[in-house]
C-alpha cells in the first residue's frame, strides 16, 4: 500500500534513503562509506536483513526470490549512488527527478524479468 505521498513502500525506501543522504551528509557517509563492507558486493545484497524487503516484494508482483533479489539490488545501486552522488558533493537534492530515475529503474528491470518485448532496443 502506498505511503502518505501515494508512493510505493520500495520507491519510498529509495527516495527516503536519498534524501536522508542530502539531509544528513556527514552521517550517511559515517554509516554507509565507512569502509565497513568488506565483503564482496553478492554478500551485501544477502546480508543486513534484505530478505525483509525482498519478500514481500515478490509476493506483491509475482517473482521469484531471484528475481525480487535482482530487482532489490538494481534500484538499491541506483539509490546509493544517487545518495553518495549527494552526500559527497554539492549537488542539489531534486525529488522529483530522483523518484523519476528510480521508477526508472524500477521499469526497465520489472519489464526485463517479466519478458516484456523493448522492441529489441539495446544500449
Amino acid at each position: 500500500s502506498p505511503d502518505d505521498s501515494g508512493d510505493d513502500p520500495f520507491l519510498s525506501i529509495g527516495i527516503k534513503y536519498i534524501r536522508f543522504a542530502a539531509e544528513e551528509s556527514r552521517l550517511f557517509r559515517f554509516l554507509f562509506q565507512s569502509e565497513k563492507f568488506t565483503s564482496s558486493f553478492s554478500e551485501l545484497m544477502v546480508s543486513n536483513g534484505t530478505a525483509v524487503i525482498i519478500q514481500p516484494m515478490c509476493q506483491l508482483w509475482e517473482l521469484s526470490y531471484e528475481q525480487g533479489s535482482a530487482l532489490f539490488e538494481a534500484v538499491f545501486v541506483c539509490a546509493h549512488g544517487a545518495a553518495s552522488l549527494i552526500a559527497n558533493n554539492p549537488m542539489t537534492y531534486d525529488e522529483a527527478h530522483f523518484r523519476q530515475l528510480l521508477c526508472s529503474v524500477f521499469d526497465g528491470v520489472m519489464n526485463e524479468i517479466k519478458g516484456v518485448d523493448r522492441n529489441e532496443k539495446t544500449f
